[in-house]
């Protein structure tokens, strides 16, 4: 996702939420049929203020400057859907005649205040109130033993290697709870179920049961960054429960390659089955997730309201992707989010630094901090150089090892 994109999708979340605040539904990235079109709009939002009554607004989001000629298509697109309002919300601007029109036309043209936009900048923001954390069990020396069994007792050691710092990472977590319809396999019956889909909130892959504790497992890849163009196929699916790729490509106005381009994206992440021309929908598994219920009561872990708080050797990663990606994946499955939290999970990651043939080396670790084992899926994502850097930057939670410290250590694990 391009920086733009990402400033875009923010925008979009904060539109969503102050709709959601006011009562109103609301769905991304629609495709709206009116008489004889049909136009995507980057938001719909509905309520019913009045029994009997439903009240539909449509928004889009301006990526160029907007002129009178943009106002002309929009007002089209107001007179032919069947929608009550249409909201444009520029992110580049807007002509002044083009402001004069939109208030002929009765389209409403809404700038994203100046204090928004900063903290978009900023990049994902968490509210207190949706914050949890995990406190860490596994104290830091016995972290420390692990690691050095690998730097000084394994392939490490034929190198110039040491561990030059370790610190606490929270690592935010997204965790919603959703009702999911699931069709059963020996009849047409479709019975609602219930669970959780946990996501880590840096690459957006699954959050699944090791053990007694946590990792990720990327087989599936990310569920954060399904595209628009394949979560409309997958609303199609989930709607007709099995459908062919022809009716699909009609509904969608797309030629079947197109299609099929998308449904290979969803069948990768075992959203969808395909047995020749006919697509079957699979969903989500929700007994695949963690149960955050189980890990507390199995480990004895404690769970503590609020955002974690940044100390010497702690560092709290900040989101990359947004919630509402997760969404709007449930929305294409039929399904209902019913909560959200941001679970802030404790990870001991250390830093070894090698030397080989005259050429510095930086190799990551990650170990959970709830019981100790070490999480391979999240030391690859650990690893990302923006990461390393906010490591760096925070004082180890022991001295940095030297080589003579190494030297002495090596001698002890002997």
């Amino acid at each position: 996702m391009s920086e733009e994109d990402r400033r875009i999708s923010l925008v979009l979340e904060w539109i969503r939420t102050e709709l959601e605040k006011h009562g109103f539904e609301t769905r991304t990235n629609v495709a709206v049929e009116g008489r004889s079109v049909k136009h995507v709009l980057d938001i719909v939002a509905e309520m019913s203020p009045l029994p009997n009554s439903r009240l539909v607004l449509g928004v889009v989001i301006a990526r160029n400057r907007l002129g009178v000629e943009d106002i002309e298509k929009f007002s089209a697109w107001l007179n032919e859907l069947p929608i009550d309002k249409l909201i444009v919300v520029p992110t580049q601007g807007i002509d002044g005649s083009a402001i004069s029109l939109a208030s002929e036309v009765g389209i409403d043209v809404v700038a994203v205040p100046e204090d928004i936009l900063q903290r978009i900048e900023k990049g994902v923001s968490i509210s207190e109130e949706l914050a949890v954390h995990v406190e860490p069990l596994i104290k830091v020396e016995n972290i420390v033993d692990e690691v050095r069994k690998k730097v000084y007792g394994g392939l490490l050691r034929k190198h110039h290697a040491h561990l030059d710092r370790l610190v606490l990472c929270f690592v935010p977590t997204y965790i919603v709870r959703v009702e999911l319809p699931k069709r059963g396999l020996l009849s047409e019956a479709t019975e609602v179920v219930e669970g959780y889909v946990v996501v880590d909130a840096l690459m957006g892959y699954p959050v699944v049961r090791k053990g007694k504790g946590f990792d990720i497992d990327k087989e599936i890849g990310s569920l954060l960054d399904v595209s628009p163009e394949a979560l409309n196929v997958l609303r199609i699916v989930s709607e007709e429960g099995s459908v062919e790729i022809g009716a699909i490509a009609s509904r969608l106005g797309m030629d079947r390659g197109s299609v099929k381009v998308q449904l290979e994206d969803l069948m990768n992440r075992s959203l969808v089955d395909l047995y020749g021309d006919l697509v079957e929908l699979r969903s989500l598994d929700l007994d695949k997730f963690l149960n955050i219920d189980e890990m507390l009561e199995k480990t004895g872990a404690k769970l503590s309201k609020g955002l974690p708080k940044p100390s010497r050797g702690i560092v709290v990663l900040e989101p990359r992707k947004h919630v509402s990606r997760l969404r709007d994946l449930i929305e294409a499955l039929s399904g209902k989010v019913l909560d959200e939290k941001v679970l802030f999970l404790p990870i001991y990651v250390a830093l070894i630094v090698e030397r080989r043939n005259g050429v510095v080396h930086e190799k990551t670790y990650a170990f959970s901090a709830i019981d100790g084992s070490e999480l391979e899926g999240y030391t690859a994502i650990l690893a990302e150089p923006d990461i390393v850097e906010a490591i760096k930057r925070v004082e180890s939670l022991i001295p940095p090892e030297t080589v003579e410290t190494k030297n002495s250590n090596r001698k002890n694990h002997r």
